[in-house]
């Protein structure tokens, strides 16, 4: 499946930079390089915390941002580079084509991810660390939207500890006269010879719009830092496709329609890579394909009772062939799982405004999922060859999960200084399965596999800012989330990083309440805002071991990961935090920024901290842009203390292992310390921008410039030694 080689990777992403430094005559979009680094600035607009466009400055609410000048700026390769340095998010690799994002210490399932508004989770998202995030075509983002904290009333199920919401790329205008335009984008990255190529081109006039992209990437190994060498198993490919199209129907009337496609080839990954004997690597994604399309109605009415109308509607698949290769001393046995999820939905959205003052937002969502996986088992004789292909026992069974829910929210500006908002949602999960005799595992019979089981919640929001001045702003909110089951939870069957989970038909709905609190400043010159939060959580499903061992590589003994686990509500317990950032302009040219977040955890019941809660990290560093729309440069420092704080379950972590790619623990791969800490480590980074034309914009970057070796907390390979990359883009 690999469509180009290393010195392809080379030839095509200097091709594209080449021919971006050219000036392609037509309608120039004028480049520009304004900085957005910490704080969102008060013209920014932002939907997912009320769900109707609003400006940060007035949402009680923690919301950070990542504009499309960031995206510009930084030169992600994934989505989830893009969110590295916002304060209170932290980001954990299993494989290069992973990254998970860490949202206030929880992550998984615990996070809910939306495209354009809609829902990416599915049944089959499981807690630990996931790619789902990075399977979105990172050439179609215009903005990322990173809401922290339960989001439940807003956008139900799963928001626990924030959402993430991907908009792209939209041309929202209808001119008077015919426009039609487009972009050329690339970057080539040394660290793994990896390139990235985007092309788009849009059409305008005044009652329809479209806009179509593609985005081709390849990654190859990357190499460590300090003298680590070449990581092996830490390559992956990808190709997208986005489309946005919108049609006028009067003024204040237009029909959205967008279709979105992310493929991924060859995905590896480096943990367990090297746990076979024979090289083959324990985990790989031959391919996985991500497919939403969705129609949405939004209308202005000229009544008393409705100011805006919205429905929507959408169809989303997800398709993937996974490979779990085990080897013992006679035989190799390997099961391909092949997976696919459908997700229906839809919903209505009314806004009411009873005054300038007050807003009311209300509507209801449903969507409807189904699940289906084939597994088959090729056990390979190492001595003669032969191959015997069985279907094994053991699988999720297939089956459905389906959802409805209503909401309120308002937002009442009391007084000039002072606005309150309040919201509440009610949902109903329900869960079917349709299991048969091949689902079943040791202990576990086709009647005990067939579940109907229905989950019901109620959450709340309520919060307020008041102005103390009109730089200065105090905000303060206490919300409440909640996570129903899902097949994940109730039904997976399979090897995971430390062990086999076993079904768990039992559990129950994940809850927290979240409050937090804290001032912002906002002027021309300075931009600053500190927020401490504590959650409490309570029914928190954790992976317990209920003895026994599943026999993976077929050997007639348990060796390392084969140990039974089932999910229990089993954990109670509290994260607490504080999240501060600042952006000063000292000077006309120069600009201070920097970041720090502190968080902390326990787990109530084991006495114990959570599992996944990031060190003490931060940034500092300076930005000099002599003017708006010249060049620029940004230096900084990333800072991150010891992750020090250590749950049992961590111990078993391939992400504590000297080398994960072996197997762990093992008296030959001990952990990385002795106390199963991972260390800190300051890193420095560089970009520069520079515009060629009006047109033509040149980036530069620097990542990791003293070559450091280290490992960013809970990732399960270490990071990538130093790293340059030259990107271009040009607009017509």
């Amino acid at each position: 499946m690999r469509y180009c080689n290393a010195t392809g990777n080379v030839q095509i992403a200097m091709g594209v930079v080449a021919g971006l430094m050219w000036s392609w005559q037509g309608q120039a979009h004028e480049a520009t390089t304004t900085n957005e680094n910490a704080v969102v600035s008060s013209n920014t607009v932002v939907i997912t915390a009320s769900r109707i466009e609003e400006s940060p400055a007035k949402i009680a609410r923690s919301v950070t941002t990542v504009t499309a000048a960031d995206i510009r700026q930084q030169q992600p390769s994934q989505p989830v580079e893009a969110l590295r340095d916002l304060p209170g998010v932290w980001i954990q690799k299993t494989g290069t084509g992973g990254g998970t994002p860490i949202v206030r210490g929880m992550m998984g399932n615990q996070v809910l991810y939306l495209v354009d508004g809609i829902r990416i989770n599915n049944g089959r998202l499981f807690s630990g660390p996931n790619a789902f995030f990075n399977q979105v075509d990172v050439g179609s983002i215009d903005q990322i939207e990173v809401l922290k904290g339960p989001g439940s009333v807003q956008y139900g199920s799963d928001a626990l500890g924030g959402i993430i919401n991907t908009r792209t790329k939209s041309l929202d205008y209808f001119p008077t006269q015919a426009q039609y335009g487009g972009r050329l984008a690339g970057h080539y990255t040394t660290v793994d010879q990896g390139s990235l190529g985007h092309a788009e081109g849009y059409v305008a006039n005044s009652n329809f719009n479209a806009l179509v992209g593609v985005t081709m990437q390849k990654a190859n190994d990357y190499q460590g830092g300090s003298g680590e060498g070449e990581l092996d198993n830490t390559s992956y490919e990808a190709r997208g496709l986005t489309g946005k199209f919108q049609y006028k129907v009067r003024e204040g009337h237009v029909v959205n329609f967008g279709y979105l496609e992310e493929t991924r080839e060859d995905v590896e990954r480096y943990d367990q890579s090297k746990r076979n004997a024979s090289g083959i690597p324990r985990f790989f994604s031959p391919e996985e394909t991500r497919r939403l399309g969705y129609i949405r109605d939004v209308v202005d009415l000229d009544s008393e009772f409705i100011s805006k109308l919205e429905t929507y509607a959408y169809g989303e698949r997800y398709t993937s062939l996974s490979d779990d290769t085990s080897e013992s001393t006679a035989k190799i046995t390997k099961k391909v799982t092949d997976s696919t999820q459908s997700q229906f939905g839809g919903g209505i959205q009314a806004l009411t405004e009873f005054s300038d003052s007050v807003k009311l937002i209300y509507g209801a969502d449903g969507r409807y999922e189904t699940s289906e996986d084939s597994v088959m088992q090729y056990i390979t004789d190492k001595t003669s060859g032969k191959v015997k292909s069985t279907r094994p026992y053991g699988k999720a069974p297939d089956g459905s999960y389906d959802v409805e829910d209503a909401f309120a929210m308002v937002n009442w500006d009391v007084t000039r200084k002072l606005r309150v908002n309040a919201g509440a949602r009610y949902e109903s999960a329900h869960l079917n399965s349709d299991p048969d005799v091949y689902d079943t595992s040791p202990g576990f019979s086709v009647a005990d596999l067939d579940l109907d089981k229905r989950w019901d919640a109620v959450t709340y929001d309520v919060g307020a800012i008041y102005w103390m001045s009109d730089h200065l702003a105090m905000a303060s909110d206490v919300s409440t989330g909640f996570r129903s089951p899902t097949y994940s939870d109730v039904l997976s069957f399979g090897a995971f990083t430390y062990g086999v989970n076993t079904p768990s038909p039992d559990v129950d709905p994940e809850k927290c309440t979240t409050w937090e609190i804290g001032p912002r400043f906002e002027s021309t010159r300075l931009h600053a805002r500190v927020t401490g939060f504590y959650t409490w959580l309570s029914d928190l499903m954790t992976s317990e071991p209920v003895g026994g061992y599943v026999d993976l590589n077929g050997n007639g003994m348990e060796d390392a990961g084969e140990a039974s686990y089932a999910k229990e509500n089993s954990s109670r317990g509290w994260i607490q935090g504080i999240e501060a950032s600042a952006d000063w302009q000292c000077l006309d040219a120069w600009s201070i920024f920097g970041d720090v977040t502190a968080t902390d955890s326990r787990n109530e019941e084991a006495d114990e901290p959570l599992r996944f809660t990031p060190p003490l990290n931060g940034r500092l560093g300076f930005k000099f842009a002599p003017t708006p729309h010249s060049w620029w440069i940004e230096v900084y420092a990333r800072m991150v203390a010891a992750a020090d704080k250590v749950a049992a379950a961590d111990k078993s972590d391939p992400a504590r292992a000297s080398d994960p790619a072996y197997t762990y623990p093992s008296s030959s791969n001990p952990p990385l310390r002795s106390d199963f800490s991972i260390p800190g480590y300051t890193t420095y980074h560089a970009r520069m921008g520079i515009p060629i034309r009006k047109s033509t914009t040149l980036f530069l970057g620097g990542d990791n410039l003293l070559n450091k070796k280290y490992r960013e907390a809970f990732s399960r390979q270490d990071a990538p030694g130093i790293n340059f990359t030259i990107g271009a883009e040009m607009k017509f």
